[in-house]
């Protein structure tokens, strides 16, 4: 079930005017009749099963360049594959080792502002760095050596790369933060993002002085999301409300707010069961699964990206069978509207470039594949 036209949409206000104040946008969305946005599947990459370039593995992120190509990093592969906007293979980059042209752990990938992909080797603590033609270009180290997957770094129009660090709490639990470096690569600012405590099941063993802590996260329950738009804002939300920050990295404070209402979709009794004979080997371990921690609802939001110019498109959660819809916002925070993504229940959008996006989909067998749409958009 998916928003009525009428649904509750809240902007809460600008820089100039400071976080507490509220300003109320148009409730169905800036887009009148005829102007709406709409998704059209272009071409299919990933379908074949004679091990092929067009097979993957392990889709750990997708990028766009400027001639609408897709550069897939397949993290199992230990490649980088490249193809046209109609999934023509053109070439693959890379295979597993430490050598110059070799990976043994890609993370993710970021476009500088020269035109030049970094890619995360996190096995080799190290980005290494491509030009248009998939060239390996030069290889610099990291500053950090946490990554999470997808690597959610990126550079600004400055050319100011940002990278994921983070520290380990008392608990056991890791406080994110992101450094920002300047453009000769040396680290200068670090943002921490805002305190936040996953619900875990947890298993303690050992004293005050060798204590080793087991958790995992607690099924359908709120986690911290965070993307980085265009010019280096910090955009944070907690998965448990549909209510996503942007903070500048300079500031700290929340500038601007989105915030929707969405529907509750229930957690059926199947996932329940799923998701709990998934934990077996924690319950091995000794670990109890309290089954009334686990929320009878689902997040109302599963992520959010950015696209090139900066415009927010949020990932409301739909139940299976539903279409699976995106929200639209401007950079400011302006809702724009609603779109439909064509295609099964699994797919996730993972990058957004000019007129073209890229979908992952996994099948029930969790085989990914990529769907590139085109964007079309009337003119207003």
């Amino acid at each position: 079930m998916w928003l009525a036209a009428g649904v509750l949409l809240t902007l809460l206000a600008s820089a100039c005017r400071g976080a507490d104040e509220a300003a109320h946008g148009n409730q169905r969305g800036a887009w009148s009749h005829g102007q709406e946005w709409r998704l059209v599947e272009e071409a299919r990459v990933g379908l074949r099963e004679d091990g092929g370039p067009e097979m993957f593995a392990n889709i750990v992120d997708v990028t766009i360049d400027g001639m609408d190509r897709l550069w897939v990093a397949d993290a199992q592969q230990h490649q980088i594959r490249i193809f046209e906007a109609n999934g023509h293979h053109v070439r693959s980059i890379g295979g597993p080792g430490g050598g110059p042209e070799e990976f043994a752990g890609i993370a993710g990938m970021a476009w500088a502002p020269d035109g030049r992909l970094w890619v995360v080797d996190d096995g080799n603590a190290r980005f290494a760095v491509y030009d248009t033609a998939g060239a390996l270009v030069a290889t610099h180290p990291r500053s950090t050596v946490m990554t999470t997957s997808p690597w959610p770094g990126r550079f600004d129009a400055l050319g100011r790369l940002y990278d994921v660090t983070g520290t380990v709490e008392a608990d056991g639990s890791i406080r994110t933060a992101i450094v920002r470096s300047d453009t000769t690569g040396q680290p200068r600012d670090t943002f921490h993002l805002p305190e936040f405590r996953t619900e875990t099941f947890r298993i303690e063993r050992g004293d005050a002085r060798n204590r080793r802590v087991t958790q995992v996260t607690v099924p359908f329950t709120g986690r911290q999301v965070w993307a980085l738009d265009p010019t280096g804002g910090v955009w944070v939300a907690n998965t448990a409300e549909y209510r996503i920050e942007r903070h500048a990295f300079d500031a700290g404070a929340s500038q601007t707010v989105v915030e929707r209402e969405n529907p509750r979709v229930p957690v059926s009794r199947e996932a329940r069961d799923r998701v709990v004979e998934s934990f077996s080997d924690f319950a091995r371990q000794g670990g109890r699964i309290d089954v009334s921690r686990i929320p009878a609802f689902h997040p109302p939001i599963a992520g959010f990206l950015f696209d090139d110019a900066g415009r927010l498109w949020v990932i409301p959660m739909t139940g299976r069978g539903e279409a699976r819809v995106l929200d639209v916002f401007e950079a400011d925070g302006r809702y724009l509207g609603r779109v439909v993504l064509p295609g099964p229940y699994r797919s996730t959008p993972r990058a957004i470039r000019g007129n073209r996006m890229a979908v992952v989909v996994r099948d029930d067998d969790d085989v990914p594949s990529l769907t590139v749409m085109r964007i079309e958009k009337p003119a207003r």
